[in-house]
């Protein structure tokens, strides 16, 4: 009886938990409902990040409830992308491994979600610094975009997946400089351009612009790629060549982002200097900068001032080369402040987090052991009052 006694009091307990832990104003919603706040969370960004997550995770919670997989998948997926925006990338890992033991079993990625989770899974592995990981759970996606159904969705999918394996064969190489890396780099590369020129205009499900801001960026890579390696007889000429397609289908297309635009001309503008052509490069360097002006990136300004510095020396310009220098020099140190900073502040927010992690784990635990002493309370009380009770009858008897 005691074990029967203390089962009860455990499962209203933890009835009461679930209960609780349920989102407000959580009415059943149909398959349709949910498909249509998904598609509707898709095409419009008036939410912001923590509105967005908040929705989400309600129609993840509710496709949970009536066992919709293609509801928590999707949710999931778009889930992962908001958090992505707040550089939430523990919590994309912790949902990933969640969704791994559902789709463990899956072969095919007809949609093309499953592909989708495993790269943003991947990403976010990258940042926490994860290499190997995230190389493994790139390969996994690149495997599930083969099945997608529509073949310029799967040809997007893998033009993604090809540069995030360039990136981590790149950064591999700059940390380890071997053969295979640097050629595993360039392989990609060409991966990626690949797929993503069998993407059909007007296809009707990937935009233009989506499209050609993949290949644009491509393109602007393998020219980066080539002048990292300018010595090298005829890298020069692959550089040139990469860059004016980048810069043509630009001029074509307007398929990239202001941000993207300054790269494409700074990198011009390196170009130039490489080959000597001064002129040139200040010139691309200048519209880099004016481009910057509509939207601030240091990063790309400080390139900009590099380029005009060193070639305004070359052409004998002094006072312009000692301006722009100082330019340069003073961006530069106040962009390596920022980043000790938002390092320190970065640190500090992980230590906050681990203590706070540890004051709610002593909470808990005092919650815990309260309920425990509470429960002990009531059942002795309980079978106190039995063995009471069964002394007075036999007193009576």
């Amino acid at each position: 009886m005691k074990k029967i006694y203390l089962l009860f009091i455990l499962l209203s307990f933890y009835g009461a938990l679930a209960q609780n832990a349920k989102p407000l104003n959580s009415g059943s919603m149909t398959k349709e409902v949910i498909i249509g706040k998904l598609k509707y969370i898709k095409e419009n960004t008036s939410l912001n990040p923590k509105q967005e997550e908040a929705v989400l995770l309600q129609l993840k919670f509710e496709s949970e409830k009536i066992k919709f997989e293609e509801g928590v998948l999707l949710s999931s997926d778009y889930l992962m992308a908001t958090y992505s925006e707040q550089d939430k990338n523990k919590e994309i890992v912790a949902l990933g491994n969640e969704l791994k033991k559902i789709i463990k079993d899956r072969k095919d990625d007809p949609t093309g979600v499953i592909s989708s989770i495993y790269r943003k899974n991947a990403l976010a592995l990258m940042y926490l610094g994860l290499d190997s990981d995230s190389k493994r759970d790139v390969e996994t996606a690149i495997e599930f975009a083969k099945t997608i159904k529509n073949p310029d969705r799967k040809y997007l999918r893998q033009t993604q997946c090809y540069m995030d394996l360039h990136s981590y064969y790149a950064s591999m190489n700059h940390q380890f400089e071997k053969k295979i890396y640097k050629d595993s780099t360039l392989y990609y590369l060409n991966k990626s351009l690949d797929a993503g020129q069998k993407i059909k205009d007007n296809n009707g499900e990937i935009s233009n612009k989506i499209k050609y801001n993949e290949v644009i960026f491509i393109y602007i890579r393998l020219g980066i790629f080539y002048l990292e390696y300018s010595d090298e007889k005829g890298n020069l000429g692959l550089a040139e060549k990469n860059l004016l397609k980048a810069e043509k289908l630009q001029e074509e297309t307007n398929g990239l982002p202001i941000r993207s635009q300054t790269t494409l001309f700074n990198q011009l503008s390196w170009l130039y200097m490489e080959k000597k052509e001064y002129q040139k490069s200040i010139d691309y360097a200048n519209r880099s900068l004016q481009l910057e002006k509509q939207q601030s990136r240091p990063s790309s300004r400080v390139e900009s001032f590099e380029f005009l510095a060193t070639c305004y020396m070359e052409i004998g310009e002094k006072e312009k080369s000692k301006y722009y220098m100082r330019q340069y020099t003073n961006l530069k140190d106040s962009i390596t402040i920022t980043g000790r900073t938002n390092a320190n502040t970065t640190i500090k927010k992980m230590v906050a987090e681990v203590d706070n992690g540890h004051k709610e784990n002593s909470k808990k635990q005092l919650m815990i052991i309260g309920i425990l002493i509470l429960m002990a309370t009531v059942v002795t009380i309980i079978l106190w009052r039995r063995k009471k009770g069964s002394f007075i009858r036999n007193m009576r008897n």
